[in-house]
């Protein structure tokens, strides 16, 4: 590198450090000018919900030339003039999709007998307009209070729902998703060469004491000369002799426009404004401002002047917009203010775009998202549905459904083996337990919930599902299965637990496991109480209480549950233990390794097998610790009483919601939005669950402070 490339790079570090302080402080306030195409606020018809405005459009389309006053089916009209007046005409159950008439017609249904899906005559429902009715006729009704709805709803307006927008560094996984796909679109052969010698090396500063780390991301000094010795690297990787030309060829080919034959030699003018407004609209996710009061491609054509070469310049430009906010910020920009609140901004089509790849993708929008970004006002329902649809149905979901699992099942926890320890002899059954294991374990958790959500299940799968998701083989030894997860599963060629034995997530090594061969039952139910019911936790007191004393006989026939509950059954620690014991008795059957056993090997006090098998108890009763609670028997009941509790999908509904609104939920403002929510869940699928709260016009619009 020339000492005058390594000055202005380095200058360029501070004066992004800058920007991104001005950035902060107007906190992202609109400075760039507006389309006209987005400033029809009236046609939003924000007095409907959003999934009525894109239902009513599929209705139109398909059924109101028949089901009107002059159609074929002129007996039964569809009234679309409100939700409210469509609702009383007995087509639909509110929140019911599945017991409604105008869903059971449909061919798209398979409830029914084939005879009576006959509907629209003469054509069939595309799957997305199909999803779309489902969505509208799950959401109707969760907007006002009522008993069966957790959160309170009394906020009506839209400028008092939308929540004030921080601006949101790229998360570590963002960051890294998007280099990836760059990289694929730019030097697709080299792709993983180059991201290995330029990114891999140079470790990010993370934020790992978060739940979510994509929610906290500060830039602090040390993540911010990370990216930048990124840029620089990966800049000077794709512009070097050997990708040059083939990345020139590459970034023009994703728009020619007017370049003809583009040569480092003999790169014309044209040429070069391609490259510029291509490598722009991959890197900011949104065309280059090229008006008269600012003209961004004119700004960057300047590299070409001051440097030696044209790779030289090419690089210049990669790194100049690598570093700049509107890359490694979610920036969210060319908005409209309302009419009536000037800190509520309607989000242009290119923003909506951005927020919903990096909202469900985690990394930036591809080729046909930014087509529909150009071609179509992402504020309308219908086009919205259709782009919120294709985003749903992709598999580059399984980015932000696995982030979330590790975050919502706090992957965190699982522990990091030691094969050396010898905690382990009595029951690893001579299966190494390390790093590798541990990683398996934590995969497998985050396939589970990934698979459930992109197959339309529902939320009580996770808790009841008996499909294995590893192709590790010491885990496949764990769970006494003798194939590996094929890389696609279906329903069809699922590899099934040994009958009897798993049952969903609370089986799973990884929520199991406890470093250890020893189970530790109140680690467990502390846990699915904190942790996945949201039930609060006493904390545990300051000065342990020593255990109770045991006779080298009584210890030698007890099993850890046995113990467990001598030490805590009585005295001072019942108080407390008698709300948490009944929470991990179910899970007895599970040692500290996650097997699954019918006996436990006993052992004297100083450690040493007695080659005696104690009989397990996984039977417990629950009528202390829940409303309605009673007798359990195994963990496979326990998992399926737990996926139907209240408890659990309000904890699931408040995380889901934090990760992705990138904030803790206001119950006050956003009760609306996770109600609806909360009955996708309790009734739906998670995926409608998951777009269900993206529908929300408070998703297309933010608001600064």
């Amino acid at each position: 590198m020339s000492k005058q490339l390594f000055i202005a790079r380095q200058l360029l570090i501070y004066s992004v450090a800058a920007v991104t302080l001005i950035v902060f402080g107007q906190n992202c306030s609109n400075g760039f000018g507006v389309d006209e195409k987005f400033l029809d606020f009236g046609s939003l018809g924000l007095s409907s919900s959003a999934e009525f405005i894109s239902a009513k459009a599929i209705l139109k389309n398909n059924c109101t030339s028949c089901h009107s006053g002059a159609g074929s089916a002129s007996g039964s009209p569809m009234d679309l003039g409100t939700e409210q007046q469509f609702a009383l005409s007995g087509l639909v159950v509110a929140g019911n999709p599945d017991q409604s008439k105008l869903i059971q017609r449909l061919r798209n249904f398979t409830g029914t007998s084939a005879l009576t899906r006959d509907m629209p005559r003469g054509s069939s429902l595309s799957d997305s307009d199909y999803q779309s009715l489902r969505r509208w006729v799950m959401a109707m009704g969760t907007s006002s209070p009522s008993n069966s709805n957790p959160y309170a709803c009394n906020i009506d307006t839209l400028d008092n729902k939308v929540m004030v927008n921080e601006l949101q560094l790229l998360s570590d996984v963002q960051y890294s998703n998007t280099i990836k796909d760059f990289l694929a679109l730019t030097v697709p052969n080299s792709a993983s060469a180059i991201y290995a010698a330029a990114v891999a090396p140079i470790p990010i500063p993370t934020n790992s004491g978060a739940r979510y780390p994509r929610n906290m991301g500060d830039l602090t000094p040390e993540k911010l000369q990370a990216f930048f010795n990124i840029s620089d690297k990966l800049a000077a990787e794709v512009t070097n002799a050997t990708y040059a030309q083939t990345f020139l060829n590459n970034v023009v080919a994703l728009n020619p426009g007017a370049c003809v034959n583009p040569s480092l030699n003999s790169l014309s003018s044209d040429c070069i404004d391609q490259v510029i407004r291509n490598l722009g609209l991959r890197l900011y996710h949104r065309p280059l401002l090229e008006g008269a009061s600012a003209n961004e491609v004119t700004e960057f054509k300047r590299e070409f002047s001051f440097a030696s070469d044209k790779a030289l310049a090419i690089s210049n430009l990669v790194m100049r917009m690598m570093m700049s906010q509107n890359f490694l910020f979610r920036m969210e920009d060319q908005e409209i203010e309302s009419a009536t609140n000037p800190k509520l901004l309607q989000l242009s089509s290119y923003s909506v775009a951005n927020r919903l790849s990096y909202t469900f993708w985690n990394t930036m929008p591809d080729q046909s998202l930014l087509d529909m970004a150009r071609n179509r006002n992402l504020q309308d329902g219908v086009n919205f549905s259709e782009a919120m649809n294709y985003v749903l149905s992709s598999p580059k979901i399984e980015s932000s459904l696995k982030e979330f699992a590790y975050g919502y099942l706090l992957l965190n926890k699982t522990p990091v083996f030691n094969p050396n320890t010898t905690s382990l002899g009595f029951f690893n059954e001579g299966i190494t337990f390390d790093a590798n294991m541990t990683k398996a374990m934590n995969a497998e958790a985050q396939d589970l919930v990934s698979y459930v959500t992109r197959s339309n299940g529902k939320f009580g799968d996770l808790f009841t599902t008996d499909i294995s998701f590893t192709s590790y083989a010491p885990l496949m030894q764990v769970y006494g299965v003798s194939a590996p997860a094929p890389a696609n599963i279906t329903s069809q060629n699922a590899v099934r637990m040994p009958a009897g034995t798993r049952a969903g997530i609370l089986t799973r090594a990884a929520l199991l496991s406890e470093g250890s061969g020893g189970q530790h039952l109140i680690h467990r139910a502390a846990r699915i109480k904190r942790d996945l019911l949201c039930i609060a936790q006493p904390a545990a007191p300051a000065n342990t209480i020593p255990p109770v004393p045991l006779t080298e006989q009584e210890f030698q026939t007890m099993t850890f549950r046995q113990r467990f509950t001598q030490n805590t059954g009585s005295g001072v620690c019942f108080s407390c233990h008698q709300s948490i014991n009944p929470w991990g008795y179910p899970l007895s059957k599970y040692n500290g390794l996650g097997f699954y056993k019918q006996t436990e090997p006993a052992f004297n006090m100083n450690g040493t097998l007695t080659g005696a098998q104690l009989p397990l108890d996984s039977n417990s009763d629950l009528s202390a610790v829940l409303s309605g609670g009673g007798p359990v028997n195994d963990a496979i009941q326990f998992s399926e009483i737990v996926s139907n509790r209240p408890e659990a999908q309000t904890c699931f509904t408040k995380n889901y919601a934090s990760y992705v609104l990138g904030h803790e939920p206001d119950l006050q403002k956003e009760g609306c939005r996770l109600n609806k929510m909360y009955n996708f869940i309790k009734s739906g699928s998670i995926k409608d669950a998951i777009s269900g709260i993206a529908t929300d016009l408070e998703f297309r619009h933010r608001k600064i402070d």
